[in-house]
């Protein structure tokens, strides 16, 4: 039990159990050092940096669609009036969904990057509805429009950056508008507001909830450190 020394010292007992299962199964792995639990221990907390998604589709997504939400509100293009979309993202998000042109379910058609643009532009919204309905799996206009959507690499959505979206729109009649979006809304480095967040709840609770309802269960959780038992919560959210 030596092994645990270091960070039962430092007060992190709870990495015990996941250690020893590491260490069980590779013992011929490299020393384990704990040198980075005691970095900022106390100052720096990872909670801070938990993401909000606006759109109920993968994280991949969420700035590629709030980019060409704001090309279309600068510029006012239609569905119809597009050529092409270029879209410049991480490798990672590519690989996420950059190449899913005809999703077979709900969640192929979340993780589909042309589906949700092209959903954007002929809907003018990324409702969860539209994303659940068999039919738009399908549409061929959908489809027609997605195949529009051209994604690449870009070397430069690295680190900091991974999630940011590079995107070039062409019109039929031959303009060409640019945008570029370093980090998502709702990331830790470009936070929402609250009314934004309660906005997205609305939206979704809606589906299920009366609006007297939805109205007590945001007042609640607003004042949830006054709360002795989470579970006083659990009869807002049944139907």
């Amino acid at each position: 039990m030596m092994k645990f020394a270091v960070p039962i010292a430092i007060g992190l007992t709870w990495v015990m159990p996941g250690l020893e299962l590491a260490l069980a199964a590779d013992p011929g792995a490299k020393p384990v050092r704990f040198e980075f639990a005691e970095t900022h221990m106390g100052s720096e907390f990872k909670i801070m940096r938990i993401w909000f998604k606006l759109y109920p589709c993968v994280a991949t997504v969420q700035g590629v669609i709030y980019t060409l939400t704001k090309l279309i509100d600068q510029h006012r293009f239609s569905a119809d009036d597009v050529e092409e979309i270029r879209v410049g993202i991480s490798e990672t998000s590519l690989s996420h969904g950059g190449a899913i042109y005809e999703p077979h379910d709900t969640a192929s058609a979340q993780f589909s990057l042309p589906f949700s643009l092209a959903i954007r532009l002929l809907k003018n919204d990324n409702d969860l509805t539209f994303y659940m309905d068999p039919k738009l799996w399908t549409d061929p206009k959908v489809l027609a429009l997605a195949r529009k959507v051209k994604s690449y690499a870009d070397p430069n959505a690295k680190k900091d950056q991974n999630y940011n979206t590079t995107m070039e729109v062409k019109l039929t009649n031959g303009e060409t508008y640019k945008a570029f979006e370093p980090y998502p809304p709702g990331s830790p480095l470009n936070m929402v507001s609250r009314d934004v967040l309660r906005a997205k709840f609305r939206k979704m609770a809606r589906a299920v909830l009366t609006e007297k309802r939805i109205d007590q269960l945001i007042e609640s959780v607003d004042r949830l450190e006054n709360y002795s038992d989470v579970a006083e919560l659990i009869p807002l959210i049944v139907k």
